[in-house]
């Protein structure tokens, strides 16, 4: 379920990041992994923002002499994620 007040890029990412999640750490749940492994959860989170931003983005590339934020406007990715990838 994705939380209906966020606006609409974050609802967008928030989909594609818990999508992340399912393909890149199936079978951990956050719990799971702060209990009962010595993975840190912050590797999990940051590896499935990285990866909505690339699914949200692709096939588009940054740009040359694009900064990183005028590539996240475009793409409709929150500005909050530019140091959470």
């Amino acid at each position: 379920m994705i939380n209906q007040s966020l606006r609409s890029e974050w609802k967008r990412f928030v989909c594609a990041h818990e999508l992340g999640h399912d393909r890149l750490h199936r079978g951990y749940g956050y719990y799971f992994i702060e209990e009962q492994t010595l993975f840190c959860p912050g590797r999990f989170e940051r590896e499935a923002n990285r990866f909505a931003v690339e699914f949200l983005a692709y096939p588009d590339q940054v740009g040359p002499g694009e900064s990183i934020r005028d590539f996240y406007l475009r793409n409709h990715i929150p500005m909050e994620i530019i140091d959470k990838t």
